[in-house]
């Protein structure tokens, strides 16, 4: 909706320019024009009434003295002028001729209003003595009625102000009236001016807002050195308030550092240039504003060398570190076991002294997960968490994707080249599983990374500094393998600040129906099934099998319990036939011999399971048990035997 105000000095003319409005935006709807106008009229005798309305349009139309006075004041708005037609003049003229005679009759307006008024006496046959208003005000128009009146001239013709001062003294009054085509044209011209002005406000207000809002101090000036721009950004580094208004101002009256104004003043080009102004280093970049090929202006950029030093780690820390998030923490880590909950324990005091881990234990046991609670305890927890399997990475990939590399650092190498995961997990925390997999060659400068906190890109003679916490976890004694020869001892030492030992699942079987629980219902979300119960016979069969897996084997077993099975209740029969893959594996894991396993199985009769059933009150666990077998073995015997 574009706002249009038109300013009236007389009541009179509001039916008129109403009825004119309608009938124009009337014919640009018939005409398929969708720009909507909206008109507000405001009553105004002159322009100190009309400058105390807080008017907020797009343009403002205004007659005569008014519209003179507000563009020689540059009101903050476009004004157009209701022009004072010929045959405005002509009618008023003519009237006051009918009505008071031949007489001499001073006509009282601005120059922009009745110029050239004079010239109209041998056409209407009247004596025309033009007045010429050099502001609206009433001081103006008393002096020109009063200069008049002391030459005899008792006729007056003019606008409101003017006729109602004359006639208030006794004199011949005659207002000049606006027709309907003189208010026509002004509202034609203010739709096309509000389009306008609105579009160049846009234009304007987007530009003053991305220079304000830039990162960097902007300062421009014409060929006279006057400032044309000034951002925030350079008025805070300069030391100026942000209100400060710098437009057409000499720069030397504003800039009171001989380092600035010395650039803005010379016409080289500077790039890349360090000046220091109030113990603060700026980089300065200035370059000319040319219009063919002649020099109109200079613009200046400068920015604060430590802002851009954070802006180089954000960037590194955020931009260039998306995905690389922890998503789990201490809520996650599900059980009981007591020592279980003293590494929880442990855990969060070690995420609030920043310095690094080592988590040992088996595979599957839950090492990230661990890993990623820490990072989320800790004070880096809105930071990137980089996990990294170093035993997923071929050799001769890991140090260019551990380090970087800088552009054209080898053959293949990515244009612009490479940013490495030390540097994804700047001001963050690096997760390296697997470390005992890093070869020998690497572990040297992985250990200088971490020791001096830089690093440098492949190809590159620059030196990176860093903010990285290391969380490394193995499966493996590093120690036998430091005796190995095969990982170094002071690697081993930077890495082992503290230790975390992760138990295996098969020292808290107590935990194992709780994970198994949550996995299930996990798995009946994420597959859209009904959630089913865990019999007891199905938590003791549980419970009874050696877990080499750990939780990841476990989370395993309960994903395919519940893609295949669908009844109400996963029973101790639904656990074996998951587990029953297993079966040879796990009895030989027990350290039983292969051939006294199959003898036993061959001495497993009807008759003794029967006993063993009976013995245990149909304890399937514990028949299995007194009879030296595995419970696999026993629903296998049993199914074979066909014993219910």
């Amino acid at each position: 909706m574009i706002n249009i105000a038109f300013a009236i000095n007389y009541p009179e003319m509001e039916p008129l320019i109403r009825d004119v409005f309608d009938n124009q935006t009337q014919l640009l709807h018939e005409s398929d024009v969708s720009q909507e106008y909206q008109l507000q009229i405001i009553h105004a005798s002159s322009t100190d009434s009309l400058l105390r309305y807080n008017i907020q349009a797009d343009v403002l139309i205004a007659r005569g003295a008014n519209a003179y006075d507000l563009r020689r004041i540059g009101y903050h708005i476009p004004v157009v002028e209701l022009i004072i037609s010929g045959i405005d003049l002509v009618l008023a003229l003519d009237k006051a001729k009918k009505t008071y005679g031949i007489k001499p009759t001073a006509v009282l307006g601005s120059f922009n209003m009745i110029p050239g008024v004079e010239n109209l006496s041998g056409v209407i046959g009247l004596p025309i003595f033009p007045y010429y208003l050099k502001e609206n005000s009433l001081k103006e128009i008393i002096r020109n009625i009063n200069e008049a009146h002391e030459a005899g001239i008792t006729n007056f013709v003019g606008g409101v102000n003017g006729c109602r001062y004359a006639k208030s003294l006794g004199f011949n009054t005659t207002s000049i009236q606006s027709g309907r085509e003189a208010i026509s044209q002004a509202i034609s011209e203010a739709m096309r001016t509000a389009v306008i002005s609105r579009e160049e406000r846009q234009k304007s207000l987007m530009y003053r807002t991305i220079i304000d809002y830039a990162y960097e101090g902007v300062i421009a000036v014409d060929q006279n050195n006057e400032l044309l721009v000034f951002n925030n950004v350079g008025k805070k580094l300069m030391g100026l308030p942000q209100h400060l208004d710098c437009s057409h101002k000499p720069a030397g009256e504003i800039i009171h550092h001989p380092e600035v104004t010395g650039f803005l003043k010379d016409s080289e080009e500077v790039y890349d240039r360090t000046v220091n102004i109030q113990d603060m280093f700026l980089l300065v970049n200035k370059v000319p504003i040319l219009l063919n090929d002649t020099a109109i202006g200079k613009v200046m950029t400068f920015q604060d060398i430590t802002k851009i030093q954070e802006m180089q780690g954000i960037i590194r820390g955020k931009i260039h570190s998306r995905g690389h998030n922890a998503k789990y923490s201490f809520a996650d880590i599900i059980g009981k076991n007591a020592d279980m909950e003293k590494i929880k324990t442990a855990a969060k005091k070690y995420a609030a002294l920043d310095s690094n881990i080592l988590i040992a234990g088996e595979t599957g046991t839950g090492k990230e997960l661990l890993a990623q609670s820490i990072h989320n305890y800790s004070s880096r927890a809105e930071e990137p968490f980089v996990a990294v399997n170093c035993a997923a990475l071929p050799e001769n990939l890991l140090e260019s994707e551990f380090f970087g590399y800088a552009d054209g650092a080898f053959t293949g190498a990515s244009k612009g080249g490479k940013i490495g995961l030390f540097e994804l997990a700047h001001n963050g925390t690096i997760f390296l599983d697997e470390i005992s997999e890093i070869p020998l060659r690497l572990q040297g400068r992985l250990l200088r990374v971490i020791q001096e906190q830089q690093v440098m890109r492949l190809g590159d003679d620059r030196m990176l500094s860093i903010d990285v916490r290391v969380i490394s976890a193995s499966n493996k004694d590093l120690r036998t393998l430091i005796a190995d020869g095969l990982f170094r001892e002071d690697l081993y030492y930077r890495l082992n600040v503290f230790t975390l030992r992760v138990p295996s699942l098969r020292d808290r079987l107590c935990d194992v129906p709780m994970l198994a629980v949550h996995f299930i219902k996990y798995f009946c979300t994420k597959y859209r099934k009904r959630l089913p119960s865990l019999s007891k016979d199905a938590e003791e069969t549980l419970m009874n099998y050696h877990w080499y897996g750990n939780i990841r084997e476990l989370r395993n077993v309960c994903e395919r319990m519940v893609a295949l099975n669908d009844a109400e209740t996963i029973g101790g029969d639904d656990v074996v036939d998951q587990l029953q893959p297993l079966e040879d594996t796990s009895e030989l894991k027990r350290g039983c011999d292969p051939d006294s396993v199959n003898n036993g199985y061959q001495q497993v009769n009807r008759e003794s399971i029967h006993a063993a059933l009976a013995e245990t009150r149909f304890n399937r666990t514990q028949a299995a048990g007194l009879l030296g077998i595995s419970r696999v073995t026993l629903w296998r015997r049993m199914r074979e035997l066909k014993i219910e």
